[in-house]
């Protein structure tokens, strides 16, 4: 089972976790929770706004 060091996380000048350590941590809480409470926690996760940048393969067309 993996733990999180909350002093490790990302917290942002509002207090706020950030978005990669918001996922990271609903997820660690989704190992741990009763069925009832993975659907709720599934469907925060689904409300959650993903501003993190992903990098994506160069394509060119000759």
């Amino acid at each position: 089972m993996t733990s999180l060091n909350l002093q490790s996380l990302a917290w942002g000048d509002d207090g706020e976790l950030a978005v990669d350590d918001r996922l990271a941590l609903v997820n660690v809480l989704l190992a741990q929770s009763l069925p009832e409470v993975q659907v709720e926690l599934i469907r925060a996760m689904e409300r959650m706004a993903v501003a993190s940048a992903m990098a994506t393969a160069e394509v060119s067309v000759s």
